[in-house]
């Protein structure tokens, strides 16, 4: 879209605002806007409340898809969802989404095959940031607490890391509908910050799975040995270097992790070169952990610069 510059009076330059812009957010002559300069691209914004999003969803015969089904439209950002359904069974997994994952949505309305879904509050850019912060912390915690736990043979402290996951869960979808919402700060750098957030809840993920194996008694004679028990605390290393190094950057902590992960690597495949045993999948989930945060360093780095 083009608008020609009009020149009103010396030094005075003035540009049109979209109609359907205008119309779509309500604005009327003599309102406040706000306009900001960001790296040379022209921000304008209405003020007030933003116009709400509204959307339907059908969860009908989708199965265990309702609850990620109901995630996602939480995360797309729409402030209403009209769902609807066949049975009880998948309203109990909507239901079950808006308290483990989708928890700013409320059922205001509701009918034999249908109700109305809407958000009750909304985080703002403050908000935002301690929810990273938290969301980081927790990371780090998680697996500090799973490794010990593990090494002790606390099989209900091992099991007490699902919660962890349950919590990481609902801040990372409450990150991801923010910037769908809201964007980054520097909106060209939304996507980097999403993709953070993204991987901020499968590297949780994968700890939760590492948590249901080393706690099942099929895995109970599961060796703790030496080069075992390093490679999960070298793991926990480099998920609380990249927490670390997150809001204080330095660039030799950069390649701190870069060495580290070489070394997690030819440690685990030292592991997986000898006789196969139960140690593998205890392998495989810390190396995928690992990855998931080395994956993490090139958005970070596009966030940075």
């Amino acid at each position: 879209m083009q608008r020609k510059i009009i020149e009103l009076g010396k030094g005075c330059m003035v540009v049109s605002l979209p109609a359907k812009w205008v119309q779509e957010h309500q604005l009327q002559k003599g309102q406040d806007i706000e306009v900001a300069d960001v790296e040379g691209i022209l921000n304008i914004r209405a003020l007030g409340k933003p116009k709400e999003h509204s959307g339907t969803l059908d969860v009908s015969d989708a199965g265990v898809l309702a609850r990620r089904s109901t995630a996602a439209m939480y995360k797309a950002g729409y402030d209403e969802v009209i769902v609807t359904f066949k049975d009880v069974a998948e309203l109990e997994r909507v239901e079950q989404s808006l308290k483990n994952e989708s928890v700013s949505f409320e059922i205001v309305q509701q009918s034999k095959n249908q109700c109305t879904l809407r958000s009750i509050s909304e985080a703002n850019a403050e908000e935002f940031d301690a929810l990273l912060r938290r969301t980081l912390l927790l990371l780090k915690t998680m697996g500090a607490d799973l490794c010990n736990a593990w090494i002790e043979g606390d099989i209900a402290a091992m099991q007490g890391v699902k919660r962890l996951e349950q919590t990481n869960n609902r801040l990372t979808h409450h990150l991801r509908r923010f910037l769908n919402r809201e964007g980054f700060p520097e909106r060209r750098k939304t996507t980097m910050m999403y993709v953070i957030a993204e991987m901020l809840e499968k590297v949780a993920d994968y700890y939760e799975y590492l948590s249901n194996i080393l706690s099942d008694p099929a895995y109970k004679d599961l060796k703790k040995s030496e080069q075992s028990v390093a490679l999960f605390q070298k793991v926990n290393a480099s998920v609380a270097l990249f927490c670390d190094l997150f809001y204080n950057y330095k660039k030799e902590k950069v390649a701190e992790l870069a060495a580290l992960r070489k070394e997690i690597v030819a440690g685990a495949e030292e592991m997986l070169l000898k006789k196969p045993s139960k140690e593998y999948i205890l392998v495989c989930h810390l190396l995928t952990i690992e990855q998931g945060i080395f994956d993490m360093i090139w958005p970070y780095l596009t966030l940075i610069s």
